[in-house]
């Protein structure tokens, strides 16, 4: 009998008992795993990084980061992300272990449309993008007036920006020898055609052919990044240029790709204001005539000539395959 107010004692049950009771067995290693988290996702994660660093203590060090205040998953996808992207390649940055498993997140560099009109990034590749693109640069009034604002960039200098695009081959053609040929870099960068799918393409563009994370796939991606390394140091250096003077280093290189300024009253007049008072360059010479826009469509976005960043459909030749998203 158990004496009252005191809880009675049972000796507790062992799991195969308890099984026994419930009708299941107990549950197997996979199940335990899934109730705690680890998830296919995890799992391909995990092998990807043996895979790719067997027997590397490169593989430990990934499994085990750790980051106070992240989740573990977080910690272990952004080691991987800055060790792989050292190793071979850059990768976009991820978080979670479904951005890396799958398809490969190569980093895609390409200029989009939208990305352009808002630049912000560093003043050097501002002052590239609009010397390539002239006054069909999409924002260029609201570019022009910081540049005036914060860089110093003159009226007159502003005056020389070109009226309409410049092709990559005709840049190439008025740079040759000077310190700005790598501008010639950046068009082909900004128009998509260097042949490097990290440079070519955007993030509105669907790769049809990422094999994902196989031995031939990451080997071609390597290689090709090993020759676009080249192209960005270029353009990076000459950006440096640019920067250290950028009122005097921009009307040189505005002048070296022949300047076409509107003249005055011309029709379809695209001149820069600036807080309303006309951009227009300090010698008459700069105001030619301008040339005429080279046609090859670009649809209606207001850019003429060489088709509009962001409206990218490389071909098989590149080295991958895309369609527009």
């Amino acid at each position: 009998m158990i004496a009252a107010g005191r809880a009675g004692h049972r000796a507790p049950i062992a799991p195969a008992a308890l099984a026994a009771r419930l009708g299941r067995p107990p549950p197997a290693p996979g199940e335990v795993a899934a109730a705690i988290g680890v998830y296919p996702d995890q799992l391909a994660f995990e092998r990807l990084v043996r895979d790719l660093w067997p027997g590397d203590g490169a593989a430990r060090a990934i499994l085990d980061a750790r980051d106070p205040g992240e989740r573990r998953e977080t910690a272990r996808v952004r080691a991987f992300v800055e060790r792989f992207s050292a190793c071979h390649f850059p990768l976009q940055p991820c978080e979670e272990y479904g951005e890396v498993v799958g398809e490969v997140p190569f980093e895609r560099l390409g200029f989009a449309y939208d990305e352009v009109e808002g630049y912000d990034g560093r003043l050097g590749y501002l002052l590239l993008l609009i010397a390539v693109m002239g006054d069909a640069m999409p924002g260029l009034t609201a570019h022009a007036e910081a540049l005036h604002r914060d860089a110093g960039v003159t009226l007159g200098t502003l005056g020389l920006v070109p009226a309409g695009q410049r092709e990559p081959d005709r840049l190439a053609a008025l740079l040759v020898g000077t310190p700005y040929a790598a501008a010639t870099d950046l068009a082909r960068w900004l128009y998509g055609e260097t042949g490097s799918c990290f440079l070519d393409l955007t993030w509105d563009v669907q790769v049809l052919d990422n094999a994902g994370w196989t031995p031939a796939f990451v080997a071609a991606l390597t290689a090709q990044w090993r020759e676009t390394a080249p192209l960005i140091a270029r353009v990076d250096a000459l950006a440096t240029l640019l920067e250290a003077d950028p009122d005097t280093q921009f009307a040189a290189l505005l002048r070296a790709i022949g300047s076409r300024a509107h003249p005055e009253g011309a029709a379809g007049d695209a001149r820069i204001r600036v807080d309303g008072a006309r951009a227009a360059p300090d010698d008459p010479r700069d105001a030619a005539p301008p040339e005429p826009p080279v046609a090859i469509g670009g649809g209606n976005d207001g850019m003429s000539g060489t088709a509009p960043p962001g409206r990218l459909i490389p071909v098989a030749a590149r080295g991958h395959v895309a369609a527009s998203a």
